[in-house]
């Protein structure tokens, strides 16, 4: 029913985040340099107590439930980007990222039976009941990741109208995780040992190119091509003792092609009008990895029988943007999305025949509206909204469970801003969501979907001190109700934020 009894619990939440920040430019002899460098130092120390089993006929639990947390990471990223005017027709850019994380963490859960317990420990290790006593114990999750991601692109025109440009971008990254588990029941020397550890590598090409047309009077059109190819090699190791129970490497290949073609037209000087349409082409092909040894035949485990997949995506957009007068402006959208989801499997056990099922189809509606109005030389507002009409339908085999996935998102955001003078400015700024995806499926076995509110008010003040330091003060309200969850999910935060930046003067 709608009755939920709870025993009071208690979470502690210790969290310290430090990030430093440089960024540097330079500009000579035609070339542009930049280079931005971050790192973050993160650490936390959490902990929460429950009761996880209690009788209301007792005075007491009958369980508590101890979680600690622990966790912290390095996390660094350096970014370094050129461009270069050639010629006034011929302009180069490149670009290179590498970034880094060393993250580790622990993890120790204990459950243990108070003096009002059904059964006492030995008894219930037997049975191995709700009611055994339980300990987790990780010491030891590492988490290493890195990325390398290189970029150049090329701009060529105009020439006659016509604008030529395009590039091309490699990204290659590697990630690697490790653990280790101590679990116990009923005692704490009744004890089993679980290690696993995963590699993933990806390397990923990605090319675009496009070019521009702006010989019509007042009209702009435009074609792009995008393709990405993507390589991942995945291997995953567990073992319980001296058993392995996992032992898998995973191959992927995945390609996509997109094509786009639009214009945008400006028939009088205060109307704006853009319209484009999209086709989008992308297929994933999965293989055993060399060191995959995943137990029974290839087409018996999960996901080892899929054999690929691929999605077909189309798209049509409009939008119109009308300056009413030097300080208003409207704009309008609507946008169309449909996409096709398949999946290629091998045969199952010799009875379901090998082949491809179509495994989904999704389309969107999608109409959006704003305002923009400047009421003075100190005062500026800014009205938008938005409403999104979807449906999901999945492969379900004709059962009658698994109904479509329907429902509508309305979103609503506007904010004022003032500058009291040339050294303080106001803002304030509100967002509303809401979503109905609630499914009455009741009679079939399987009702699913959500339906919430979502609140956001933001408050902020800047203050400018000299022509080096200026002050920021943020206060932040949220609100979120969930029925479809028995207002479980529901909350209301507070925050405020404060923040000085220091400018060195040249």
């Amino acid at each position: 029913g709608n009755v939920r009894t709870l025993f009071p619990s208690t979470k502690v939440i210790d969290e310290q985040t430090h990030i430093l920040k440089f960024d540097v430019a330079k500009e000579f002899s035609g070339w542009r340099l930049a280079d931005s460098l971050r790192v973050e130092w993160h650490d936390q120390d959490n902990r929460t107590v429950m009761s996880t089993a209690f009788n209301t006929a007792k005075t007491g639990p009958e369980k508590f439930t101890d979680v600690r947390e622990g966790y912290g990471h390095t996390l660094g990223a350096n970014s370094l980007t050129v461009e270069k005017a050639l010629r006034d027709w011929f302009v180069i850019h490149g670009g290179y990222l590498y970034s880094w994380l060393d993250g580790s963490a622990s993890f120790d859960q204990s459950s243990l039976l108070t003096d009002t317990a059904a059964l006492p420990p030995a008894v219930a290790l037997i049975s191995f009941g709700t009611f055994a006593d339980r300990f987790f114990n990780a010491t030891r999750i590492v988490l290493e990741q890195e990325a390398n991601v290189g970029s150049v692109g090329v701009r060529l025109g105009p020439w006659e109208e016509f604008v030529l440009y395009g590039g091309v971008q490699g990204d290659w990254s590697c990630q690697h995780g490790f653990s280790d588990l101590t679990r116990r029941f009923g005692t704490r020397t009744n004890t089993s040992f679980q290690m696993s550890w995963s590699d993933l590598e990806r390397q990923v090409v990605e090319e675009r190119t496009g070019l521009r047309f702006t010989g019509l009077p007042y009209t702009s059109l435009y074609a792009e091509g995008r393709w990405r190819q993507e390589q991942v090699v995945q291997y995953e190791d567990q073992r319980i003792g001296a058993i392995t129970t996992l032992n898998r490497g995973t191959d992927a290949e995945a390609r996509l092609d997109q094509y786009r073609i639009g214009l945008s037209t400006s028939p009088w000087s205060s109307v704006m009008l853009a319209a484009h349409y999209q086709l989008a082409d992308g297929t994933t092909a999965y293989l055993p990895g060399a060191g995959d040894a995943s137990a029974g035949p290839q087409e018996a485990g999960y996901p080892n029988f899929l054999t690929g997949r691929s999605t077909d995506n189309e798209e049509v957009e409009a939008s119109v943007t009308a300056r009413l007068t030097s300080k208003l402006k409207l704009r309008f959208k609507y946008q169309n999305e449909q996409t096709e989801f398949e999946t290629r499997h091998y045969g199952l056990f010799g009875v379901v025949p090998g082949g491809a099922i179509q495994a989904g189809e999704q389309e969107a509606n999608i109409f959006s509206a704003g305002v923009n109005w400047f009421a003075g030389a100190r005062w500026s507002f800014d009205v938008s909204g938005s409403y999104a009409d979807t449906r999901l339908t999945t492969f379900a085999n004709n059962s009658p469970s698994i109904v479509p996935y329907i429902g509508q998102v309305w979103s609503v955001g506007g904010s004022a801003h003032w500058a009291v003078d040339d050294l303080t400015r106001l803002s304030a700024t509100y967002a509303w969501s809401q979503a109905d995806y609630e499914q009455n499926n009741f009679a079939a076995g399987l009702p699913v979907g959500i339906r919430y509110q979502w609140h956001q008010l933001r408050a902020s003040a800047d203050r400018r001190l000299n022509e080096q330091l200026s002050v920021r003060l943020i206060y932040l309200f949220q609100s979120y109700h969930e029925p479809t969850a028995g207002d479980f999910n529901d909350y209301t935060a507070h925050g405020i934020f404060a923040g000085l930046t220091w400018r060195w003067a040249e």
